[in-house]
């Protein structure tokens, strides 16, 4: 019976352990999508900030970078309604428009807007805003 029981137990663990590799190999980096900046230069005159969030390595850690700051700014119970985020990166000039997704309910409507924020690739905030 204890070797019938160990079996199963380690049986288990294995299977577990591959459920868990599967899962963390299987996330998939957040998708990009394109913006110009020329298109942000009033938001980028009008809501600028004097703020750094570090160099910024790649989408995922653009997104992390402006949940942390749009909570800090509007509250967390505010951002939650506004996940996923979408990532946008400007090529040519090495910029990422971070913004947050607006879902209308199935029935009624829902008024608001979402956050929004466009760091360069070293962490500067060039214009953070939301809309209404």
């Amino acid at each position: 019976m204890t070797k019938t029981y160990v079996k199963c137990l380690s049986v288990l663990i294995c299977v577990l352990l591959l459920c868990v590799t599967f899962l963390s190999c299987s996330q998939k980096n957040a998708e990009v999508g394109k913006f110009s900046i020329d298109d942000y230069s009033y938001h980028i005159e009008k809501f600028t900030k004097d703020i750094n969030v570090e160099k910024i390595k790649d989408a995922d850690d653009a997104i992390s970078k402006a949940d942390k700051l749009f909570i800090e700014t509007y509250g967390e119970k505010d951002m939650e309604d506004e996940k996923p985020y979408q990532a946008f990166f400007d090529e040519v000039n090495k910029c990422w428009y971070i913004k947050g997704t607006f879902e209308q309910p199935l029935f009624g409507s829902k008024k608001g807007g979402v956050a929004k924020v466009i760091f360069d690739s070293e962490g500067n905030v060039l214009a953070l805003w939301h809309e209404k």
